[in-house]
């Protein structure tokens, strides 16, 4: 074999591997692949959100990705939109995507670090993996009245009590299961 076809070969290796190798940075920062809202999803969203939305009232995407939900809830109204995403490149990505919104960001971290006790409407597609501690963060720490949307995982046992606070389920718009925080 000619010098040369080895020099080509193992420089199509490389390119190959070097791409494959960019192509999955993102996955080690995360445990959980990246999935879309689905477009159906996004307009039954956008159907919840309206009467939520106000001037006054804070939203929040727990798992935000691209950005797109939070983008959509800025622009129903909410006062304030946060997206919170455990990968960096889709925080940044999310955060560059947002930039000309005013009441919407996203910041690179775990829900887990976060504080919900002035959360209003809380959106999250999470794996069943998460759920249940989720649950009963979410019903520990956001106010009475509080509203949880869950993408295509329910929240188990939502009635559960937890401290003076339980979850209610309100009804389920597609894939969407709508909760609300009670005393």
């Amino acid at each position: 074999m000619p010098l040369e076809a080895v020099k080509v070969g193992l420089a199509l290796f490389g390119t190959v591997a070097g791409a494959l190798g960019a192509c999955s940075v993102p996955f080690l920062f995360t445990r959980w692949p990246y999935v879309a809202t689905t477009n159906k999803a996004l307009c039954d969203l956008r159907e919840i959100l309206k009467p939520l939305a106000k001037p006054t009232a804070s939203f929040l995407d727990i798992g935000s990705g691209d950005g797109s939900v939070v983008e959509l809830a800025a622009m129903t109204g909410f006062g304030s939109s946060l997206g919170i995403e455990s990968n960096p490149v889709l925080a940044f990505y999310s955060k560059w995507r947002l930039r000309k919104l005013r009441n919407a960001t996203c910041l690179w971290g775990r829900y887990q670090n976060m504080n919900f006790s002035g959360i209003d409407t809380v959106y999250v597609y999470g794996g069943e993996q998460i759920m249940t501690a989720l649950g009963e963060k979410l019903t520990a720490e956001l106010k009475p009245g509080a509203t949880i949307v869950c993408n295509s995982f329910p929240l188990p046992k939502p009635e559960n009590h937890i401290g003076k606070r339980c979850l209610f389920f309100i009804r389920r718009a597609g894939s969407l299961y709508i909760y609300r925080v009670q005393n």
